[in-house]
């Protein structure tokens, strides 16, 4: 991992360990790490980010502080399924299934990961959407949407995940 590339993580990964990171390292999953390193960046969504997604804003029109309570309940979605995926991490090394799990309950893993990186990574989309909807809009948050902006462009190249409504919308136009 390149730090001038993902300096949030760089410094979250220096600074916490976050719950599971243990199981990380003995479990098979090929994904483990990159979500293990997203849970690094949720927790930092969270503390840094995550209170200007209050609905009772006085400084945003109320479409914007719906859409905002939209992706403040997504992000707890996100965050239960980051925590479930560890905790599952957790349970197959204490099992003693880990490095040996095999058919279904791997594959079932596998998906799971995938499946949170997709979500992840449109989550980020989103709120870099949102982070460009209120750029003319709330003055007071200026700063601070700029740098969420920044945070999120960031998660967003960190999971590498092409936009899948992009890549939709090209197989639906071949037909």
């Amino acid at each position: 991992m390149a730090c001038a590339e993902f300096p949030v993580l760089c410094r979250r990964a220096a600074s916490a360990q976050s719950p599971g990171a243990g199981a990380v390292q003995g479990h098979g999953c090929p994904f483990q790490e990159t979500i293990h390193q997203l849970s690094l960046y949720t927790q930092h969504f969270a503390r840094e980010y995550l209170p200007l997604f209050e609905a009772r804003r006085t400084d945003l029109d109320a479409r914007s502080a719906q859409r905002g309570e939209d992706l403040r309940m997504a992000f707890h979605d996100l965050e239960g399924n980051v925590g479930r995926f560890l905790h599952d991490c957790t349970r197959l090394v204490a099992d003693g299934t880990g490095v040996e799990a095999e058919g279904e309950t791997r594959t079932r893993h596998v998906a799971l990961a995938r499946r949170i990186e997709t979500d992840a990574a449109a989550f980020f989309r989103s709120v870099e959407s949102y982070c460009d909807s209120l750029s003319g809009e709330a003055s007071t948050l200026r700063e601070a949407i700029a740098e969420m902006e920044d945070f999120t462009s960031e998660a967003v190249a960190f999971l590498d995940v092409p936009e899948t409504s992009t890549q939709e919308n090209r197989r639906a136009d071949r037909y």
